[in-house]
């Protein structure tokens, strides 16, 4: 589980919307990674990679007021600073822009 204070959000919007933005734009999302409902993160190759299954159950989240599955999207952001970040889908570290990895 991911604390909340040292994250900086590049996007302030609808779960909904990021996710349109980022179809539109899909080749340079390469540094970006999802911050899930739950509090987990994902990687920019898995966001591509699962991109219907997050839409559709970010989709029912803002529809239903309900969690269908561990899969809704919170916001996107780059990973500034955090050396140990990893995705919860592949496992794979998630390189910082600043960090020494």
């Amino acid at each position: 589980m991911l604390s909340m204070d040292h994250l900086r959000p590049f996007v302030t919007t609808k779960p909904l919307n990021i996710l349109r933005y980022i179809r539109r734009n899909m080749n340079s999302f390469h540094q970006n990674i999802l911050l899930m409902k739950n509090g987990t993160v994902i990687c920019s190759n898995c966001l591509i990679s699962e991109y219907k299954l997050l839409y559709r159950s970010t989709l029912h989240y803002q529809k239903h007021d309900q969690l269908l599955d561990g899969w809704v999207v919170s916001t996107i952001f780059i990973n500034w600073e955090d050396n140990n970040l990893y995705c919860v889908n592949c496992s794979k570290l998630i390189p910082s822009q600043y960090g020494e990895n």
